[in-house]
């Protein structure tokens, strides 16, 4: 938890949004799209085998994934899965259609896709950050690849979004040697109390919020 600790409510509460959404959905064959490390999800998954992908030039640690490749050329047999994950990777890909177009072919008919990404959110794992999505732009790119939502749900609000942002950035503040020594205990303080802010204010949530970090939406395969 220490390398996260600028971060670590977001990281909490996301997986745990995730993990509630992928027990009640996610069955049968699951390929992880940009999974990553992998191991977030693995050991949740419903009566089937869990798969993890990424691309080679992923800047996380790949050494556990299962299968190196692009997700728009996955190379997997049509409609020969159950479930496919991608948490916080549309934002990452510069042709997200291609991807969604990948995930419909490989997925069974009437089978699950569990997808989060980002709204209101800061530039993260540069030069690959290229969009930001509303809840419209998702609909309009689920219903244009075959998709019917099921469910969309906004974890945090947008004070949560608010003091998470700000950690983050105090996070970038830059210091000479001498000042950094002493103002880095400090800094490690704010951020904390900046984060349980952000908790307590999660629990104010509005019904349709025009502000929100990320986004999570259960798409069901659907025939073109």
């Amino acid at each position: 938890m220490a390398l996260y600790y600028h971060n670590w409510a977001v990281h909490f509460f996301e997986k745990k949004y995730l993990s509630s959404l992928i027990k009640k959905y996610g069955n049968g064959i699951t390929v992880d799209f940009g999974c990553g490390e992998k191991k977030k999800y693995s050991s949740i998954i419903n009566n089937g085998a869990y798969f993890g992908f990424d691309y080679l030039k992923s800047q996380h640690d790949i050494s556990g994934v299962d299968y190196v490749a692009s997700v728009y050329d996955s190379a997997l047999k049509t409609e020969t899965v159950d479930t496919v994950i991608s948490t916080q990777v549309l934002e990452h890909l510069n042709e997200p259609g291609l991807f969604l177009n990948e995930a419909w072919r490989v997925l069974k008919k009437d089978s699950v896709l569990i997808l989060s990404t980002n709204f209101i959110w800061h530039l993260h794992e540069e030069p690959y950050d290229y969009y930001r999505f509303t809840q419209y732009s998702i609909k309009y790119l689920f219903k244009k690849y075959g998709f019917r939502i099921n469910e969309i749900i906004f974890p945090f609000t947008p004070l949560f979004t608010f003091f998470q942002e700000l950690s983050y950035y105090i996070r970038l503040l830059e210091f000479n040697k001498t000042i950094k020594i002493v103002i880095t205990p400090i800094l490690f303080v704010i951020t904390q109390l900046l984060q349980l802010f952000a908790i307590v204010f999660n629990f104010f949530k509005v019904k349709n919020p025009k502000y929100y970090s990320h986004i999570i939406v259960i798409g069901q395969k659907v025939n073109l």
